[in-house]
Order: structure tokens, then sequence, then C-alpha cells
């Protein structure tokens, strides 16, 4: 699993007022170092920009309206989660597993014998492996 931020820009989110109090404000003198500044900072959930100033917001946010008579705008972050999945039959990285002993018999039933080497150091050989019935390619270091 990965994590990311990104802004959420649809909508209009021009004279926007957000009721809490921030739990930062910071100098910013264009709406990009605001919306930077959100991004790099783990309790930043939403940032306000008015004039030079950069109200960062933290959960939950509340009381969230527009002002008309304002000239700020709002920020909000929004975050996701993503697997990135293998289609060509690779390991997918980022699996919870524990690590586990093999018995070498497994191993070398695991690399059809160790005949197909991807490598050589000076800690050992690596072989290509499967396992899951194929549906797994693994690395054996013998």
């Amino acid at each position: 699993m990965s994590s990311g931020f990104a802004m959420v820009h649809p909508g209009n989110w021009t004279q926007a007022v957000i009721g809490t109090s921030p739990h930062k404000v910071a100098k910013a003198t264009i709406q990009e170092d605001c919306q930077q500044a959100c991004l790099e900072d783990c309790n930043c959930e939403a940032a306000l920009f008015i004039g030079s100033t950069c109200r960062k917001q933290r959960l939950p946010l509340r009381y969230g309206r527009r002002k008309l008579d304002d000239s700020s705008i709002a920020f909000i972050k929004n975050h996701f989660w993503y697997r990135k999945l293998s289609c060509n039959g690779h390991v997918e990285l980022g699996e919870d597993f524990a690590p586990r002993s093999f018995m070498y018999s497994e191993l070398e039933q695991m690399t059809g014998g160790f005949k197909e080497e991807l490598g050589r150091g000076s800690f050992g050989t690596v072989y290509k492996g499967e396992i899951l019935n194929g549906r797994k390619v693994v690395a054996v270091k013998s």
C-alpha cells in the first residue's frame, strides 16, 4: 500500500471561511506557497489563503461557508490510498506477510532444482523460484 495527498480543485473554493480556529498561521506570498505548506504539514487538512496569510486547519472542519466580501481561497487536502497491482508476474510490493523459513526440499521444489540462476555475489547465489502453484515469482538465495 502507498499513500499520497492531493489538493481538491473542483468547485468554487474562493471567498471561503472555516469557523474553527486554525492550528497554525504562516506567511505565504502566493497561494501556491500556502497549498504546498499544507501538503507538507501532516496536521493540515485544509488551508485558507487570505492576502499574505496561510491559515492551516485541522480536522474536524466545521462551519464552512462563503463570505462574499472576503478574498480568501480554500485548499482542501484529499488523502488517497492505492495499491500497485502486478500485471506482469512480478511479486507485488506491500503485501502483508511474515517471513518464514523453508526446508531445503521445499526450496529445491520451488526453484525446480535450483536450475535458473538470477545472480551471484559474495554471500551466495540467487535463483528464480515460484510459490502458490506458480502464481508468485520469488528469489531464493542459497
